[in-house]
């Protein structure tokens, strides 16, 4: 199982577009996806045409319960191969006591997820944009981290202190977390400033960038006033196939371990 965390601190920037479309995509192609929604917004979860507010079990229960059960809290879409943790206002409350947890407060969900084995091909984490300890629960459970980058003036800003972050997690707690990519997000290709920011992106994280480029554009908000995924709303778009486009690069860079003879 590979679980993947959208991660930057910076808002706006694409991380709930790129984690629920991604994972409709990858579900489309008949893997078994679970999305999980690590941001107290819940927008993950509403994307996903699911009603926050009636949600009687969320990853709050996850993360505040050690002996809770992670997939009585799963919810179905409208993709049998594709399911959500869903999450609400609740999960701020879920910050506080684990704030207060010095030794396990930042593992909770990395122990969570072991307990689902190889249930999903693909576990995709949305965070919030911020570096607390809801993002640290994410990169301690990742076997891998997209980071959403804005083209923009300052899209570089702040990559810096996240980069330390990932290293201090690497090493506090001697855990590997592979930067699968940077994607480049709500580029517009008529403005030379764009270009000019984009290689610039390209010039400092080289290889690791995405050759996938995701456009601005208007049907990311209209899908998400529709709560569906863009992908769903409008199937026949050139935002469609930026996604799908993406959805394979992850798939090249994210392969399928080959079980060992003994683990037949």
């Amino acid at each position: 199982m590979k679980s993947i965390a959208i991660v930057n601190q910076k808002g706006g920037v694409g991380k709930t577009s790129t984690a629920v479309n991604v994972a409709y995509c990858l579900a489309k192609q008949g893997h078994r996806i679970l999305l999980i929604d690590l941001d107290p917004q819940g927008n993950a979860t509403t994307s996903m045409g699911i009603d926050s507010y009636k949600l009687e079990k969320t990853m709050y229960d996850v993360l505040v319960d050690a002996k809770y059960n992670i997939e009585a809290a799963v919810q179905p879409t409208g993709l049998a191969s594709l399911k959500v943790l869903p999450s609400n206002v609740d999960l701020a409350g879920a910050e506080i006591a684990l704030s207060q947890d010095l030794v396990g407060g930042v593992t909770k969900l990395r122990r969570a997820l072991q307990t689902i084995g190889d249930n999903y091909r693909f576990v995709i984490i949305d965070c919030p944009p911020s570096l607390g300890i809801l993002t640290l629960n994410a990169l301690s459970a990742a076997t891998d981290i997209i980071i959403p980058i804005q083209v923009q003036h300052y899209a570089l800003k702040g990559m810096r202190e996240l980069q330390n972050t990932i290293l201090r997690v690497r090493e506090e707690l001697g855990l590997r977390i592979n930067v699968l990519g940077i994607l480049m997000t709500q580029f517009h290709k008529i403005p030379t400033v764009h270009k000019v920011i984009s290689r610039e992106i390209l010039d400092y994280f080289g290889s690791k960038v995405f050759k996938t480029v995701i456009s601005q554009t208007v049907k990311i908000q209209e899908s998400d006033l529709k709560q569906e995924p863009v992908i769903k709303y409008a199937p026949d778009s050139s935002i469609t196939e930026q996604y799908m486009a993406l959805s394979q690069e992850v798939l090249e860079r994210a392969p399928e371990r080959k079980r060992s003879k003994k683990n037949r």
